[in-house]
């Protein structure tokens, strides 16, 4: 069986409301459909360093290079497609190694993260190396992880909670306003080019719209 190495990669909701911003913000970073996001933390940012990491292990050269994704999913809990695939490879003995860009890509929950460093991946004899927190379990001889890691995971989780608080409390703060916070239009409606938290009637569906407002007796 040959040496499986995989990357895995994961940007939330919660990641790419916080890089939210309008052309006043610093030009580092990336705009799509009004949404800002810092590269560092895009998908394509992730993939690219953990690519240009691969490529200098000698080690890995001539294995089997995988990738595992989930895109648009929170980090506080594993109920990811991506890494239950990943996870259910692992403990089959399909996967020898899991890279990622750093801990609170693969998770912000600090008593799972915890579980799977210190006893899961050991147990099922799974590699995981950290990018960003100078992580490698071989180089700890598959052991304990050390308080600093600890640490952090402690310190991801909690960011990950004032995250979530901040979110929540920008949104209904948004909608208290009468801003409309959805991403995309209900049928019949445009968004308003002045203003991406208003939406206009399509004047190309605007009879249709107008009939169905007739029919409900509201005009």
């Amino acid at each position: 069986m040959s040496y499986v190495v995989a990357k895995y990669l994961r940007i939330s909701d919660e990641d790419i409301d916080i890089g939210r911003m309008d052309e006043q913000h610093p030009k580092d970073a990336t705009s799509l459909d009004g949404l800002v996001k810092q590269e560092s933390n895009s998908i394509g940012g992730q993939r690219a360093l953990l690519d240009d990491f691969i490529s200098n292990v000698p080690e890995f050269a001539g294995c089997e290079v995988i990738e595992a994704l989930d895109d648009g999913r929170t980090g506080t809990n594993f109920s990811r497609p991506g890494a239950q695939q990943l996870i259910e490879m692992a403990e089959q003995g399909k996967v020898q190694c899991i890279i990622v860009k750093d801990l609170s890509r693969w998770g912000r929950n600090y008593i799972e993260v915890g579980d799977f460093l210190e006893q899961k991946f050991p147990a099922w004899g799974v590699r995981f190396i950290s990018i960003g927190d100078n992580y490698d379990s071989a180089k700890l001889n598959y052991g304990t992880s050390g308080i600093d890691i600890g640490f952090r995971n402690l310190i991801y989780d909690l960011y990950s909670q004032d995250l979530s608080v901040k979110s929540r409390s920008g949104k209904d703060a948004a909608t208290r306003a009468g801003k409309i916070i959805c991403t995309y239009p209900t049928f019949g409606y445009d968004k308003d080019k002045n203003d991406r938290h208003k939406f206009v009637i399509d004047p190309i569906y605007s009879s249709i719209v107008n009939m169905i407002f007739d029919l409900a007796g509201f005009c």
